[in-house]
């Protein structure tokens, strides 16, 4: 049974949602995802904590690290344009990664284009290593984030999170995170309609990919 935080933070809908998404995984045709579309501006981000840094990566300088994404999947976010943030600790380990977008961004597992704002940038999730996450390493990998969007003339980042995913809500609600909007895809086979992007009903690999304009 969830806790009475998690039905207050995620709420019926997101108790709902959590609960269909587990009965399509269980079909081999069906799927279904509901992500709650946030915004975080530049100036809510932590400032890089003492001892930390960060830069952008090349590719070659990644592969000398072991992440959470695999070669092929590196390399296509690259061919993307996507910016791969790392952060370090004063002892030079890499303590975490973000990934960064720029103008639109593709979500290939959920067959949407996000459509961004000329300030702002997708931040597409970062990863920190499971032995740092009790550490400073987020506030680090956060700060990066803010390093970067200022560098880049931009002041707010953007993301999706699953709206049943508590830990991820609250970790960005306590960075002042602002909703959007929401969006919802149901794919069966190749058919896929999707809630909040035009068009809404599309044949995944036939049709246009749905767009979501963001704010």
């Amino acid at each position: 049974m969830p806790s009475m935080l998690s039905l207050k933070v995620i709420g019926m809908a997101g108790l709902a949602s959590y609960a269909v998404a587990y009965v399509c995984a269980r079909r081999r045709h069906i799927a279904y995802h509901r992500y709650k579309l946030i915004r975080i501006a530049a100036a809510d981000l932590p400032d890089m904590p003492r001892g930390y840094s960060a830069r952008v990566l090349s590719p070659a300088e990644l592969a000398r690290h072991t992440i959470d994404v695999g070669p092929d999947a590196q390399a296509e976010r690259f061919r993307a344009g996507l910016a791969c943030l790392g952060t370090f600790d004063r002892a030079g380990a890499l303590v975490g990664v973000a990934w960064m977008a720029r103008a639109a961004h593709r979500e290939h597992d959920l067959h949407v284009r996000y459509v961004l704002p000329d300030n702002a940038a997708w931040d597409t999730g970062m990863w920190i290593p499971e032995d740092k996450r009790m550490g400073r390493a987020f506030a680090a990998v956060c700060a990066a984030i803010k390093q970067w969007l200022r560098e880049q003339g931009l002041d707010c980042s953007m993301s999706s999170i699953a709206d049943y995913n508590v830990s991820s809500i609250l970790a960005h609600r306590r960075l002042g995170s602002v909703r959007m909007r929401y969006v919802t895809v149901l794919r069966i086979g190749r058919f896929q309609f999707t809630l909040g992007a035009r068009p809404r009903f599309c044949v995944v690999g036939r049709t246009p990919m749905p767009a979501v304009t963001l704010p």
